[in-house]
């Protein structure tokens, strides 16, 4: 067995999303200790990395941190910038850690891979009820992922805290892609390996090692990568059940933790 199959069948111990609300209660308190906002047990985003013209042209999905591979069109591997490209969404904590991830091909949006990844179908039973992700302006608002208020001239004060506050927790998921590309510099070049499921296990491999350092204490800190570009073209069938109800209690959990901002002296 080589090293890189070692990795991956320990990835499945060291990337791990929380199954309770205790276990997530030490995230939500650090979240909460450095900026203020509430009951966040994670932020969420994507970012690409850069392929070679694969060789054989299946795609790939990783769901529940399982491969599983379907075929999909050369096409569908090349992102907005013109080029092929794995889109890899993923959720981390406080630390920096990777909690969850999906990957998926290049062209693939930041709303798409969430709406197809494991956490985005299951965000119900897996976040409790009174607690969120948060997510840029990319993603659809929800009670489990929480995203800013639009920007236009002479938005209210209260609102302008609000998105700076959650600007301020979220960008932690932007530093551990930076990390993550910092530490193992090969993810910030052109990964040529001959197929897409080889690069997705060089990036599964390397994010399971990134864990390991920090949970050693490294915390050396890189300059941040490229992240987080929305990219657009895949079309996929969301189901809308009830979505007005949904969006609504969205709307009002962001309200109130909108009000509930206001009262602390940041």
């Amino acid at each position: 067995m080589q090293i890189l199959d070692v990795l991956l069948l320990l990835s499945e111990q060291v990337v791990i999303f929380p199954k309770t609300k205790a276990a997530l209660r030490p995230i939500m308190d650090a979240y909460e200790r450095m900026t203020g906002f509430p009951d966040a047990v994670g932020a969420v985003d994507g970012s690409i990395f850069r392929l070679e013209r694969p060789f054989e042209y299946e795609g790939f999905a990783i769901l529940a941190l399982q491969l599983d591979f379907a075929p999909h069109p050369f096409s569908s591997w090349i992102c907005r910038k013109g080029f092929a490209a794995i889109n890899m969404q993923a959720t981390v904590d406080h630390k920096c850690k990777f909690m969850e991830y999906s990957l998926r091909p290049g062209s693939c949006s930041d709303k798409n891979v969430w709406t197809m990844s494991n956490l985005g179908q299951n965000s119900r039973s897996l976040v409790p009820p009174d607690c969120h992700l948060l997510g840029d302006a990319c993603y659809t608002l929800t009670e489990q992922l929480l995203t800013p208020y639009a920007i236009y001239d002479g938005m209210p004060t209260d609102e302008k805290r609000y998105n700076r506050q959650h600007s301020r927790t979220r960008i932690v998921v932007e530093r551990a892609f930076g990390l993550l590309k910092g530490r193992w510099r090969v993810l910030k070049r052109t990964l040529n390996m001959k197929t897409p499921q080889s690069a997705a296990r060089t990036i599964i491999a390397a994010m399971m090692l990134h864990n390991l350092t920090i949970d050693c204490g490294d915390t050396v800190s890189f300059p941040p990568a490229d992240i987080g570009d929305p990219f657009l073209s895949q079309h996929v069938h969301v189901n809308y059940r009830n979505r007005a109800a949904e969006r609504e209690a969205a709307i009002i959990k962001r309200d109130y933790i909108k009000e509930y901002l206001m009262t602390l002296n940041l």
